[in-house]
């Protein structure tokens, strides 16, 4: 009687340290799978986005360009590409043509998802950023920088 009492509660030991670690490593897996957010991966409404794969900013800004020439009577066009660790999405929005805007959406590999919006001078500043591989292109406004999520 004795000996089935502790092989019993050897049993319920086993087991509960078994479910234990099950949960801790189902756990483990949930945090890796997460994606990015959708505000990131989808842009908004209207808009038509080439996804250009990995490359540097300079060739993302090169291939902008590009798509705004060949498809100059459509407003709102963007590209999807990852640089340096980082998700990104530029959008190009050419609807109101007295003040176009050009939009960066970012996800970083620490999980800030950053939106920059720049006022007009599209061309000029892809343009300098297909040579530099930055939009803030002098002597014109630097852009305006928000957090997603707040």
């Amino acid at each position: 009687m004795k000996l089935a009492k502790v092989l019993f509660a050897v049993a319920v030991a086993v087991a509960a340290l078994y479910g234990f670690i099950r949960f801790f490593v189902a756990q483990l897996g949930a945090a890796q799978r997460q994606e990015l957010a959708g505000i990131v991966l989808t842009p908004p409404p209207g808009f038509a986005v080439d996804d250009l794969g990995s490359t540097d900013r300079a060739a993302a800004a090169r291939a902008l360009a590009a798509l705004l020439l060949r498809r100059a009577g459509e407003p709102k066009l963007g590209v999807r590409f990852k640089s340096g660790g980082y998700d990104l999405l530029w959008l190009a929005d050419r609807g109101d043509a007295a003040a176009p805007l050009l939009i960066e959406r970012s996800a970083g590999p620490g999980g800030t998802r950053l939106e920059t919006t720049w006022h007009g001078a599209i061309e000029r500043r892809l343009a300098w950023a297909g040579e530099h591989g930055s939009l803030d292109a002098p002597e014109l406004p630097p852009g305006e920088r928000r957090n997603l999520y707040h």
